[in-house]
């Protein structure tokens, strides 16, 4: 009976499209990140427990613990940064970090000494015991970080003013406010470039115009709010326009662009989008 029911129970998993976890090799390459910061860690892995998971070899959940004093946390914090990890804002964690190929780390203090967790999911799901997502869902810039993005910041958003303005819109002060040369939170994304992890600027926002928009006149407005030192390629086929403005700032590639279509449907109801996106190539990373 126990063996017909442990029968059921492995068809039911295999048919939900999932195998019993078992325990694996900790990944080399996590291990060696980990080390590098806390010598003394001690280091577990399994199989992901999901059928689309299937090599065991690379498709694992690692995990490592540590224990130092709590004078220590800065320490760690600033050799993590050099060694290229990520610092992120949060209530939950005296510090919280991401690293590349999706690893995390979690300090929590206890009186005079502190506990850490890190983690590496290759997993195609989270584990359920995994470090929550709200914890590492918004990156806190380095000094290096912030003064390559405030850089960066000032003249993309600015463009991306005088689209909206050129198509009569105003834009989300909130997204691009203009008291401050520091990228707001919602412009930070974590990114991951070859061997290099960081953060890139990326923005985008969406609107309606009024259906008696005429595109082209539009875009030769949109085409004029280039200024000198951005390189322009516009694009304007029937009532659609595209214009791209590129442009090398402090080093980095940013890419500022507008989107401008008007259609009819076959129900003859006429819509006018009006996009502007603002994309920075290079991936700045924290150290």
């Amino acid at each position: 009976m126990k063996k017909r029911a442990a029968s059921v129970l492995a068809g039911l998993l295999l048919a939900a499209g999932c195998t019993e976890s078992q325990p694996a090799e900790v990944p080399a390459d996590f291990e060696g990140a980990v080390r590098a910061l806390l010598a003394d860690a001690t280091f577990g892995a399994r199989t992901c427990g999901a059928a689309l998971d299937a090599d065991p070899g690379s498709k694992v959940f690692a995990w490592a613990d540590a224990a130092l004093p709590a004078t220590g946390v800065d320490r760690l914090r600033a050799a993590a940064v050099a060694a290229g990890w990520q610092p992120q804002v949060t209530d939950r964690y005296a510090l919280a970090l991401t690293g590349r190929d999706n690893r995390r780390l979690a300090v929590t203090l206890d009186g005079d000494r502190a506990t850490v967790r890190a983690e590496s999911n290759r997993c195609s799901t989270q584990p359920t015991e995994a470090l929550p997502d709200d914890a590492f869902s918004r990156p806190e810039p380095t000094d290096a970080q912030r003064a390559a993005l405030t850089a960066v910041f000032p003249p993309a958003r600015d463009l991306a003013l005088r689209f909206a303005a050129a198509a009569g819109v105003d834009l989300d002060a909130a997204l691009f406010p203009v008291d401050t040369d520091e990228p707001p939170p919602a412009w930070l994304t974590t990114c991951q470039d070859g061997d290099r992890f960081g953060l890139r600027l990326a923005a985008d926002t969406s609107t309606t115009l009024p259906e008696s928009t005429d595109v082209p006149p539009v875009h030769e407005r949109l085409v004029a709010a280039v200024r000198e030192g951005w390189s322009v390629k516009p694009k304007l086929a029937g009532q659609r326009s595209w214009v791209d403005a590129e442009q090398v700032i402090a080093g980095h590639p940013v890419t500022v662009s507008s989107f401008l279509d008007k259609r009819t449907s076959t129900s003859g109801q006429t819509t006018v989008q009006f996009d502007v996106r603002v994309a920075m190539a290079d991936c700045v990373p924290p150290g």
